[in-house]
């Protein structure tokens, strides 16, 4: 999911930043990407470490999933706390016009 919106967020900002130099841009542009294409490895590496070095029992199997599973969630969380429900109507459009040019 977080590979998901990563790429949305990259086209929406693609969208309105069409045809400008912008450096801030830019390095938003690159810490989506790393988070497109880093994120995935990272979770799957810590999931593959904490199988090999702890006890291999299923509490400790559940609450290492759920602790990942709780981090990479943990900034949709954010936005729903913060963000007032105008701010994510008006992300969701963004997005959708993006996403139909």
């Amino acid at each position: 999911q977080d590979v998901e919106e990563a790429a949305t967020e990259e086209r929406v900002m693609d969208h309105h930043l069409a045809g400008s130099l912008n450096i801030p841009a830019e390095i938003v542009r690159l810490a989506l990407r790393l988070r497109r294409c880093y994120l995935p490895f990272m979770a799957t590496a810590a999931t593959l470490v904490l199988l090999i070095t702890d006890n291999i029992s299923a509490k400790n199997i559940i609450l290492n999933f759920l602790s990942i599973t709780f981090i990479s969630e943990s900034d949709n969380v954010l936005a729903v706390l913060f963000l007032r429900t105008r701010h994510m109507e008006m992300m969701g459009k963004a997005a959708k016009e993006a996403h139909e040019s």
